[in-house]
């Protein structure tokens, strides 16, 4: 199974709860399609929902991994219980803020066999002024920017029940 997401922000529940995209969009079946690997027997949730929520004084990044790790659990745990997902057949992927995800998803759980990284920012000191829906700069919020660097994660790797490799 092919886990593909972008996490995204909000400052509330109410926001993240909301339908987006259209039922009228044609499908492109080129070789990142999901159809193109659902031909070839992978199951793909694509684009599935990781909502990073931060309400009233919180910012969505303070919890972010927590949060991540938490939606990425449970689209694992659906996917296994409608019987379509072999738990230690999975793979995790996305692209930017995406693969910035999966690197985490990776560092932090032991839920994926794989993950697939495209063009991430993997060390978030070098993005000082700010980043996605951060506002605070490195100086305000150090811990945070610390946290949130995959990179400074790294070998939380090699310490989890099964070590996901990451392509980029």
């Amino acid at each position: 199974t092919l886990f593909w997401a972008c996490p995204r922000e909000f400052k509330n529940a109410k926001a993240a709860g909301q339908v987006q995209g259209s039922k009228h969009r044609f499908v492109s079946a080129h070789w990142a399609s999901p159809v193109h690997w659902a031909a070839k027997g992978w199951v793909i949730m694509d684009d599935f929902s990781l909502p990073v929520i931060g309400e009233g004084d919180a910012r969505p990044n303070d919890t972010f991994i927590e949060q991540i790790v938490s939606g990425a659990k449970a689209a694992v745990d659906y996917v296994t219980s409608r019987g379509v997902c072999d738990p230690k057949r999975c793979a995790v992927g996305g692209h930017s803020y995406g693969s910035f995800m999966t690197a985490h998803l990776l560092s932090h759980t032991s839920l994926f066999a794989a993950g697939i990284g495209r063009s991430g920012a993997f060390n978030r000191t070098l993005t000082p002024m700010s980043f996605q829906s951060e506002d605070r700069s490195i100086w305000e919020a150090q811990d945070t920017y610390i946290t949130m660097s995959p990179l400074m994660h790294v070998k939380k790797y090699s310490l989890q029940e099964r070590v996901g490799k990451l392509l980029l």
